[in-house]
Parts: C-alpha cells; sequence; structure tokens
C-alpha cells in the first residue's frame, strides 16, 4: 500500500485516533473539527490508514450526534436544491405554454 503524506493537522489527528479512547475533551473537539471541516481527500486518506480505520469507526460511533445537519443546514440544501428546480420548472411551463 501506498503511503500519501498528510497535513500536519491530519496527522495529528491520525495520531489522536490511534489514542482514541483514550484522549481528552479538548482532543475530541479537534477530531470532530477536522472531520467536519478537513479536506475531503485528507479526511478520506486518514480512513484508508493502516490501524486507523477501527479507531475512527468506534469514533463516529460515539459522536454520531455530533455529524448531523443542523436546521441551519438542512435549509441551505433545501432552498439550494429547490429554487433552481422551481425555475427550471417555471422555465419548462413559459416555453410549454407559449409564454
Amino acid at each position: 500500500m501506498v503511503e500519501t503524506k498528510l497535513s500536519a493537522r491530519a496527522e495529528r489527528v491520525e495520531g489522536l485516533l490511534a489514542l482514541y479512547p483514550d484522549i481528552a475533551p479538548a482532543d475530541t473537539e479537534e477530531i470532530v473539527r477536522f472531520l467536519k471541516t478537513g479536506p475531503h481527500l485528507e479526511i478520506g486518506l486518514l480512513t484508508a490508514r493502516d490501524g486507523i480505520g477501527p479507531h475512527l469507526k468506534a469514533f463516529r460511533r460515539d459522536h454520531h450526534r455530533r455529524f448531523r445537519l443542523g436546521a441551519r443546514d438542512l435549509l441551505v440544501f433545501l432552498l439550494a436544491t429547490a429554487v433552481p428546480l422551481a425555475a427550471f420548472c417555471w422555465f419548462v411551463w413559459s416555453r410549454v405554454n407559449g409564454g
């Protein structure tokens, strides 16, 4: 398996996950912040690292509520999908009905 170089932040999170569940609350916050806002490529590379998978799975299981979408996130998603869909439907409707 080819080992890809991770950023210092991702390497820190990898080290924390290797110690999980014996980590401090501040370290838990750091892992959550990285998994929610870190580069997707690095998160994917981190999950593929040897020995980290079981720790990451346990971490996500234990903190699953922290990764749910909030009301604001759902509203943004709905607006981002509903507005373009409504505009497309309006465009098609106006072309079909000679508008």
